[in-house]
């Protein structure tokens, strides 16, 4: 795996409407903290010699001023951290219903008359009833709401990252994110009430936005990570296997990684490479620069694969289709 340290210089993000500017610079600050704690990563926070670097005229416009710039950054590649409009949703939500029982007394019906419908015959019922004066008890069930309608609240927020080569302006990677609400645990089983707060619903969405960001911050910038040696292996099944990631690279305890390698298709007269997922693992010792992985899946997959001479590539789940990957 690559295993030199990466010098990127921070963009100025850019933000959009749905939520104030100060809960998304709150956001952009704990990405930026995060991204110094990863080994891999020299970040260095110079947004100054930025400052002529054109951010809201398209892509084509930034990668030709990154260019022009590039002279002056004295780092290889820019990170860049874009906010899309937090949309909102509001949904009604009943806080259920009671259940009583109710009691009635009722005139008695002329059974000979019970099934006929015309206007006449039910006059004729209704007056035979009350000159006899007979009744019946009638019990029945209504059902009553507990209290008013809440109506809730659900936050989709928008992340996209990306890596720019300063020396060529152009664009190395870019990841786009989505988080809800009601993707994070704790708020979705709240109670109405917590989740009628507007404050509650964005705080939500960040929660399960940063656990996004997370992991695709380990992948934003390409690695070539693959299984390198089997540690435990029983029959044609393997058990255990290394990777040439660790630490330096994000790689933390119980990350699920993908096992797959690439396969020449033809796709309307042109090669095109596909992944072909073979298995899929958990990290369970984690070093500098490897991990040791249990296998969850597919050991013997990755046996008959490697006796077959794939070279077996790695890549986290999240990012499986959205970025590079490793």
């Amino acid at each position: 795996a690559q295993s030199d340290v990466v010098q990127i210089g921070i963009l100025p993000s850019t933000y959009a409407a749905g939520m104030p500017i100060e809960e998304f610079k709150k956001f952009e600050n704990n990405v930026i903290k995060h991204l110094v704690k990863l080994e891999r990563f020299e970040v260095v926070r110079n947004k100054g010699a930025y400052k002529n670097i054109e951010l809201n005229g398209g892509l084509d416009l930034l990668r030709t001023s990154i260019q022009q710039e590039g002279k002056k950054v004295a780092v290889p590649y820019l990170f860049q951290l874009s906010f899309g409009d937090t949309e909102w949703t509001t949904n009604p939500e009943s806080p259920g219903q009671k259940s009583n029982i109710v009691v009635k007394k009722v005139p008695a019906e002329d059974t000979n008359t019970k099934n006929k419908s015309t206007s006449k015959t039910t006059q004729n019922k209704s007056s035979n009833s009350s000159s006899t004066g007979e009744e019946k008890t009638v019990v029945s069930t209504e059902k009553k709401p507990l209290g008013p309608i809440t109506w809730t609240q659900d936050a989709t927020m928008w992340v996209t990252l990306s890596i720019y080569e300063v020396s060529t302006g152009a664009l190395v990677n870019s990841v786009t994110l989505r988080s809800t609400s009601l993707e994070f645990y704790e708020y979705k089983r709240a109670s109405a009430k917590y989740r009628s707060d507007y404050k509650n619903a964005a705080s939500a969405a960040q929660k399960s936005m940063w656990k996004k960001v997370k992991t695709a911050l380990k992948t934003i910038f390409p690695l070539d990570v693959t299984v390198r040696d089997i540690v435990e292996q029983k029959d044609d099944k393997i058990l255990a296997v290394t990777i040439n990631a660790g630490t330096f690279h994000g790689i933390e305890l119980k990350d699920r990684i993908y096992v797959y390698y690439e396969k020449e298709y033809l796709v309307r007269g042109e090669k095109t490479m596909r992944h072909v997922e073979v298995a899929k693992l958990a990290v369970e010792d984690v070093k500098e620069k490897t991990a040791i992985c249990k296998v969850k899946n597919g050991g013997k997959d990755i046996s008959e694969a490697l006796n077959n001479g794939q070279t077996l590539k790695c890549t986290i789940p999240h990012t499986y289709m959205i970025g590079y990957g490793f």
